[in-house]
This record gives C-alpha cells, sequence and structure tokens, in this order.
C-alpha cells in the first residue's frame, strides 16, 4: 500500500521494471473513488540501518533524479508503446494482479485501457529518514538535522514541481 494513496495494498496490478533502461523500480495500476491510477514507483535502500539516524539528502539525490528523469513515462500512450515492443523482456514474470501472479500481456492490456482521465503518481521511497527524527529536526532550528531537513525539503519540492509539470 502506498501511504495517502487511498488504495489498499495487494489491489491492481503491480509490475516490476528494475534494471538499466527501467521506468520505474515498480509500475502499479488500480482505480482509486472510480479513477484509474497509474503510479510510478522509485525504491532505494537506506545506507544506515540505524534507528537513531540522521537525515542524508544525498542518499535521496539518486533515486529523487531518476524519478524526475522517468517522469515522461506517466503517459500512458509512450508507457504502452515502449512496453509492448519489450514487454516480455523488461517485465515477464514480474507481474501480479491482485497480490497473485499474473502475466504480462494482462498488465500491459491494463496500461492500454487507462484512457485519457487517470491519476499520474510518482512514488519516492527511500527509508534513511525516521518520522521522528524529521519532527525533531523541525523544532529544533539549531540542530544537527535541521539545515539537512530544508535540503531535502527543497529536493523533493524540486522533484514534485517537475512531476506536477507533467500532469
Amino acid at each position: 500500500k502506498v501511504p495517502g494513496s487511498g488504495t489498499p495494498g495487494g489491489r491492481g496490478w503491480l509490475a516490476c521494471d528494475d534494471g538499466s533502461s527501467e521506468k520505474a523500480d515498480f509500475l502499479h495500476i488500480d482505480t482509486v473513488d472510480g479513477v484509474p491510477s497509474l503510479s510510478l514507483i522509485h525504491v532505494k535502500k537506506s545506507g544506515e540501518l540505524s534507528p537513531g539516524r540522521g537525515i542524508s539528502v544525498s542518499d535521496y539525490e539518486v533515486v529523487t533524479g531518476q524519478a524526475v528523469k522517468n517522469v515522461r513515462w506517466v503517459d500512458q500512450a509512450a508507457l504502452s508503446g515502449d512496453l509492448a515492443g519489450q514487454l516480455a523482456g523488461r517485465i515477464g514474470n514480474r507481474v501480479w494482479h491482485d497480490g497473485a501472479p499474473a502475466g504480462a500481456a494482462g498488465f500491459l492490456s491494463a496500461v492500454t485501457s487507462l484512457g485519457a482521465n487517470y491519476s499520474r503518481n510518482v512514488v519516492i521511497v527511500q527509508p534513511r529518514v525516521t518520522q521522528a527524527t524529521v519532527n525533531a529536526a523541525r523544532t529544533a532550528a539549531n540542530g544537527p538535522d535541521y539545515r539537512r531537513l530544508q535540503q531535502l525539503d527543497t529536493l523533493l519540492q524540486g522533484a514534485r514541481l517537475s512531476v506536477a509539470a507533467v500532469n
């Protein structure tokens, strides 16, 4: 489940496109409140697992850059056209529908049936920062993570503007 998406986990179409020339690590298609939805999900692991880890903007730079670079794939026509020519090699058997393994052809059919009126989402998952660290940084203007949080906010807001410009 993507937090804040309104979509229960295990629903819709999910395809893994991880690798070189990827559109996103995962592509998700579902219907939310009666509106078709396409989500490009970009995921990178954290370089630090300690619960007390601080904010590292550089951990977000690569995954955010990939998300912005690939934002053009939220266009249904571009995505379906590109996937149609290389579907089996790109996502092969890494497709699920409502939580169960499914065929790539079904996923492509879901992409092509999105139509023109659908929600476009870009999701960045980078578990480097805990909510507790963010909350503490926001309230401590002179703390060690405050400036890094400002930089992270700026980076993510810039990505948001890039995505909104295409949507």
